[in-house]
């Protein structure tokens, strides 16, 4: 397996149908154990891209943000993990409440608001 490399992009997007088809077409290329960490603020398109990522996965469910449940799974290609932390003030209640898992290096792990797990997420990916 290639070492992990962090790549960051920042994309413009004019309206909530063309950051849909940015995340299909970034879906097309995922690979198992991909992580994609989606900054922004309330209202950003952070759930259209997840919407558009996993209709590029062949995901045929509605994909909503999962701010209630914290962690939301679908089946394509891959399965998707989609993460939505905003109610969470820590990495402790994340870690803690077991949204990470063996599970998700077979499939791709979006995540809303990951400054929420901060030191973690570091370490997470300098360990992948």
């Amino acid at each position: 397996m290639p070492a992990f490399a962090a790549v960051e992009r920042l994309l413009t997007s004019p309206d909530p149908e063309t950051t849909r088809a940015i995340g299909a077409t970034l879906a097309v290329v995922a690979r198992p154990g991909d992580l994609v960490c989606l900054w922004g603020e309330l209202g950003a398109g952070k759930t259209q891209f997840a919407k558009g990522f996993g209709a590029g996965l062949g995901v045929t469910a509605v994909v909503n943000s999962p701010s209630f449940v914290l962690m939301a799974e679908y089946a394509g290609r891959l399965p998707l993990f989609h993460i939505d932390l905003y109610r969470l003030a820590t990495a402790e209640e994340a870690i803690g409440g077991g949204l990470v898992d063996e599970r998700q290096a077979d499939g791709v792990t979006l995540v809303e608001w990951p400054d929420r797990l901060g030191a973690a997420l570091r370490h997470s990916a300098s360990t992948s």
